[in-house]
């Protein structure tokens, strides 16, 4: 069984302060790593297919809610550090729900904004590459 560690997701009578995540400038971080309210580092990427395989069946019945494995389950999976302290991929639901503890809701929307911001970023280039290939067709013309 994966150790499951227990660190902090808040502060008791602190709130979380986007502040914290402010005082890192985005732009330094590498394209694998966000910062949460928290100020902590989540070094983020993909799972290889066998463990989402795993962790899809380790879910069970759960994987047919769409909603929590993309609202809570893929984002939290998502998390390969925290702090540089690993984060091994989850093989029971208790370490799955053990890992969305402790991802926090911190986490999980510093991921979401993060995920959003590519999807943004991807899309911009689209339409750039749209709109140059519509000029390229003009000129052929």
């Amino acid at each position: 069984m994966a150790k499951v560690n227990n660190l902090k997701t808040s502060q008791e009578g602190a709130q979380p302060s986007a502040e914290k995540a402010a005082d890192h400038d985005v732009e330094q971080l590498p394209d694998d790593v966000v910062i949460d309210s928290l100020g902590r580092r989540l070094v983020i990427g993909a799972r290889d297919i066998v463990t989402e395989s795993r962790i899809i069946r380790a879910l069970g019945e759960s994987a047919m809610n769409t909603a929590y494995v993309a609202g809570y389950v893929n984002p939290a999976m998502m998390v390969l550090s925290i702090d540089g302290e690993k984060c091994p991929a989850p093989k029971t639901m208790l370490e799955i729900e053990a890992r969305i503890q402790l991802v926090g809701r911190e986490g999980i929307t510093a991921i979401m904004h993060k995920l959003l911001a590519d999807a943004e970023r991807l899309r911009e280039l689209s339409d750039e590459q749209q709109g140059e290939d519509q000029e390229v067709a003009e000129v052929k013309k």
